[in-house]
Parts: structure tokens; C-alpha cells; sequence
């Protein structure tokens, strides 16, 4: 997969701490005639535990969800979850995103906000939506669509307004215009509304986000449907889905037309593995027939015996999300990774990080605790960002002899002071 989009920048508020509003640039300020974005194509973000490192992991799959999703906030485990993610002083997520499309050289912008209404009943409301985009390299941005409080507003000029205004009635304010127009394009899929759309949609399908187990809080939810009668009523295929999702997420359900691509995906995925574990010999695919599909679970063969994916290390189980998060990385997609380096050695890293900057045509965001990257990052263009524990984000920018790491330990850079020192823990671990 060549590169489709380009993300340029990222503008976010009201997810779990991040209260105010942070952007994060991946590209020059200009674009310029020449777009060349190799020397911008991957992004560390640091900082301290509970900076908001994830929240910014955590906004792109709202994102995601929310242009790709029909009936997004519809659905009460969806509902369960946001009420947790949602800035509780705000109440409110706003995120806006610009993007460039490869096809054609035309940068879209595009922002949504919702807002908690009833935090009681984990009820949500969409509160505006607009999509712009620019087609030359000094031009002004122009309105695609616009929506307000669950009403279109504007749309382009050869888009039926009428036709597009009944079939949305009553819809937008729990769900993006976008999948309803990709589904249904009557009315638009001549002209440039629904080319700009789906190129959105696009985007949206097009970004991965990796997140940690612990941070989809599967059991979280799943007992909060089944513990609270009001939030469970008349969603009982809701809940027996949430159940069987979570007793079922060590297996994979792969279509049989799609398993000869699963087999070789899963070949890939053993020369992977074995480059942290030597010793494996492959791994293989334990699968069992299910209408068009087969429901497979993985096998980690070691020669005189095998092993349960879900029985590996915590290393190793992490390394299947890795794998495809790298992968699509590399082949061209936009990345977002959370807490790269958890569980994994600086020296793998590294290496991976490497391959991704020599070899890769996709971008790569990740967020990290361990200082190593730095030194392999400092001399590429908009690659390291500090966050503060109180929502600040900064850039680094050569300044002085210090590198990155010895800046930041320093506490030399701004809003993001390093005080801590072992005396610190004195009377609180002991001693």
C-alpha cells in the first residue's frame, strides 16, 4: 500500500486529562509547491505517567470510530465508554484534524465536537461537524459540509441540499454525516461532496491505533451493562455481544476468502516473534469452521511442545499488535502507537524505529516513557514532542549543545520541569 494521506496536524480537547486544548504539528508550517514529507514521517511524544499520552492515542480512535461508525452514539457500550474518556470538568471532546491526500494534492480539514448532556444516563450529543478543503498550495479553505446541533447547514453547491437534508433528518446529532453519505450517496455521488467524503471515510479507515489492553477496559464495561438495569434494558444483543467479544478476544474471525492472505500475514508474524524469541520454531493456526468464516486462535510452536497465544509472556503477547501496527506503518497508513516501549527492550526498539525511518512510506506517532529514542530522533524534523503533566505540548527545538534527553532531564524545557530525585521517595517506599 503506497501512502494515501498525509496527517499534518492534530488538534485536541476534553479527552480524559487533557482539559485544554494541544496541537500537534507533523509537518512544516507551509506546504509549500514540493511536498516531501520523509524527513517528517515519524513522532515520539514523552512525558510523565498521567500527562496525557494516551488521551492523544485515545482522541484518534474516536476519531476513527466517529467518521467510520453508523449510529455512533447509539450504542450503549460506546455511550459506557466516552462518559469515562470524557474530560469530567468539560464534558465536551473537540477534535479537529488536516490532512493531505496523496491522489491529488488537496489538504482537507475537518472537525467534530460532542458533548456529555446527561451524564447520569451516559447520554451524548453531537454538537457540530465541518469539513473543508483546499486544492491549492495559497488558497483558502472552502466548506464542504457543515452541520450544526443535528442539522446540515451547508453543503457544496452541486450536492442536492433537499434530497441530502430529509435523508439526515433527525440523525446527525448521534452520528457523523460521513458513513451515512458513503453508504447512501443519492443525491451527491456525482460531484465533489461525495469525492471530498469519502476521501474522508478513507482517511478514517486508513488510521490504525494501538492501544495497551488495559486501556480498552472490556471488563470495565462489560460490568457496568450488566450491573445497571436501566443502561441494560432492551440492549440485550448489545450485552451478549460485549460478553462474547471479551470471552472470544484471543480469536481471530477471518473470512475464508481472506485466510490465504491470514495464513501469510501469519507467517510473517512468526519471522517477527522470532527475531525477540529465538527459540520458536513458527507459529500455527489452530482454526475451526463458522459459516463464511474461520475462527482461528494461534499456537506458538516451540518444536517438542506448543504454546497458547494467551499463555506467552506479557512481551510477547504484545508483539501480534506491534507487528501490524509497524506493518501498516511501513506499507503506508497513519500510525498511532501507545506506549511503544512498554515491555519491550531499548535495543529491539531501536532497530524497528530504524526500519520504519529507511524503509518506511507511512507516519508513525507514537508516545514512550524511555529516553532511548531520543538520540535516534533528535536530527529529524518534528519528531520529538514533550507533553507537561498540566497539558502543555512542546516541540523540540535544537537550542545550545544539549541533546533531547539531556535537556529533558535537565528540566530545561519548558512546562516540563524534571524535579525528582531519590529523596523524594523517603518515607513513602520505606526507610
Amino acid at each position: 500500500m503506497n501512502r494515501a494521506f498525509y496527517l499534518l496536524s492534530l488538534t485536541l480537547s476534553g479527552v480524559k486529562s487533557l482539559k485544554n486544548p494541544i496541537t500537534l504539528e507533523f509537518y512544516k508550517k507551509n506546504i509549500g509547491k514540493t511536498f516531501d514529507p520523509d524527513l517528517y514521517r515519524i513522532t515520539a511524544v514523552f512525558g510523565e505517567n498521567g500527562s496525557g499520552k494516551s488521551a492523544i492515542v485515545t482522541a484518534v480512535r474516536i476519531l476513527k470510530n466517529f467518521l467510520t461508525t453508523r449510529d455512533y452514539l447509539s450504542d450503549v457500550s460506546r455511550r459506557l465508554s466516552l462518559h469515562e474518556l470524557v474530560n469530567r470538568e468539560t464534558h465536551k471532546v473537540d477534535i479537529t484534524c488536516t490532512f493531505r491526500c496523496e491522489a491529488d494534492g488537496v489538504v482537507y480539514r475537518y472537525a467534530f465536537s460532542f458533548q456529555e448532556t446527561d451524564p447520569v444516563g451516559r447520554e451524548f450529543r453531537i454538537l457540530s461537524e465541518k469539513l473543508e478543503c483546499r486544492t491549492s498550495v495559497n488558497g483558502r479553505f472552502s466548506i464542504i459540509f457543515e452541520a450544526d446541533h443535528g442539522k446540515l447547514i451547508s453543503l457544496t453547491s452541486d450536492a442536492d441540499m433537499e434530497n441530502i437534508l430529509g435523508r439526515t433528518q433527525n440523525l446527525l446529532d448521534r452520528q457523523s454525516v460521513v458513513p451515512i453519505l458513503v453508504a447512501d450517496p443519492e443525491g451527491c455521488e456525482y460531484g465533489s461532496l461525495y469525492a471530498a467524503v469519502l476521501n474522508l471515510f478513507l482517511f478514517g479507515t486508513l488510521l490504525h491505533v494501538s492501544l495497551e489492553p488495559d486501556d480498552w477496559h472490556d471488563v470495565f464495561l462489560l460490568r457496568k451493562v450488566l450491573q445497571n438495569p436501566a443502561l441494560n434494558a432492551g440492549n440485550s444483543v448489545t450485552v451478549s455481544g460485549m460478553l462474547e467479544e471479551y470471552v472470544l478476544s484471543d480469536q481471530e474471525k477471518i473470512p475464508v476468502s481472506m485466510y490465504g492472505a491470514y495464513e501469510k500475514r501469519v507467517e510473517r508474524l512468526s519471522r517477527f516473534v522470532k527475531l525477540f524469541k529465538p527459540s520458536l520454531q513458527k507459529i500455527d493456526i489452530e482454526k475451526k469452521e463458522n459459516g463464511e468464516f474461520y475462527d482461528c486462535r494461534l499456537q506458538y510452536n516451540y518444536g517438542s511442545f506448543s504454546v497458547d497465544a494467551q499463555f506467552e509472556s506479557t512481551g510477547i503477547r504484545k508483539l501480534p499488535a506491534l507487528f501490524d501496527a509497524l506493518s501498516d506503518s511501513v506499507d503506508g497508513a497513519v500510525v498511532f502507537v501507545d506506549e511503544m516501549d512498554a515491555n519491550m527492550n531499548s535495543v529491539y526498539m531501536n532497530a524497528m524505529l530504524e526500519h520504519v525511518i529507511n524503509d518506511g512510506s507511512g507516519q508513525l506517532i507514537f508516545t514512550c516513557h524511555s529516553l532511548e529514542p531520543m538520540d535516534l530522533l533528535k536530527n529529524r524534523k518534528k519528531a520529538i514532542d514533550f507533553i507537561s503533566s498540566d497539558g502543555e505540548l512542546v516541540s523540540w527545538a535544537k537550542s545550545g549543545n544539549l541533546t533531547p534527553q539531556r535537556a529533558y532531564r535537565a528540566g530545561t524545557i519548558n512546562h516540563i520541569p524534571f524535579n525528582i530525585d531519590s529523596t523524594d521517595f523517603i518515607g513513602i517506599l520505606g526507610g
